[in-house]
């Protein structure tokens, strides 16, 4: 198989597992604890929307980890096709417990955030990673600074 073919391949994995669990979460909250639809009425929202609230924030929290995770794999493979020697090391936090980036004082910004891994990766390893996540982290697609270089990863 190829790049592109299994880039398909582990989007169709992450998709199967994701539905999984949206479906596994949304039949265990059937059961869960509704005493915060109390406070949902006197700010007039109805039980229904409650629900649906829930449901869609649920359903939210996994698909952004699902997102991540996709996206985090997706780049890994990019690299490793290109560069097969390569691997994933950890880089300890020396400066405190936050982490530190380069782009913090940049003056693109926007409400998305991409993980700092992800981030850092995709924009530059795989053609086609760079249309699903921005080119650096907080930075839209519309909105990240391109890099004009590849790594030779199959164009898509």
């Amino acid at each position: 198989m190829n790049v592109k073919d299994d880039i398909r391949s582990l989007a169709a994995e992450y998709a199967t597992r994701l539905r999984k669990k949206i479906d596994q979460r949304i039949e265990d909250m059937r059961t869960d604890d509704t005493s915060h639809f109390l406070v949902y009425r006197i700010l007039g929202v109805t039980d229904e929307e409650g629900r649906l609230i829930d449901v869609y924030q649920n359903k939210g929290r996994f698909l952004y980890r699902y997102a991540g995770a996709f996206l985090e794999h997706a780049a890994k493979h990019c690299f490793k096709s290109r560069f097969p020697e390569s691997g994933s090391i950890r880089i300890p936090n020396t400066r405190g417990r936050r982490p530190s980036s380069p782009w913090r004082k940049s003056p693109l910004h926007s409400s998305g955030d991409a993980s700092r891994l992800t981030a850092l990766f995709v924009g530059c390893v795989c053609p086609i990673c760079a249309l699903l996540t921005p080119c650096q982290a907080g930075a839209s697609p519309l909105s990240a600074r391109r890099g004009d270089s590849t790594t030779g990863c199959q164009e898509f």
